[in-house]
């Protein structure tokens, strides 16, 4: 992913902006800052998690199908 060629420091502007922004609007920096990593984090797992998925074989999937299993 080209997210992973730009150092992580490089961030730190941005994310001194996105908490400065949030103390005008009322928000504490701390909250700021578990609003944004938490975003952070969601969207990382995601793309993990969807990396995983991808790798589980279709026999697996024929196999859960033949014994009653649906797509949930």
């Amino acid at each position: 992913m080209m997210l992973q060629m730009i150092p992580a420091t490089s961030s730190l502007i941005s994310l001194y902006i996105l908490v400065k922004l949030g103390g005008t609007l009322g928000i504490p920096a701390v909250g700021m800052l578990i609003l944004i990593y938490s975003g952070g984090a969601i969207a990382g797992n995601t793309f993990m998690l969807k990396s995983y998925l991808d790798t589980v074989s279709p026999e697996l999937d024929d196999s859960g199908k033949i014994d009653g299993c649906t797509n949930w």
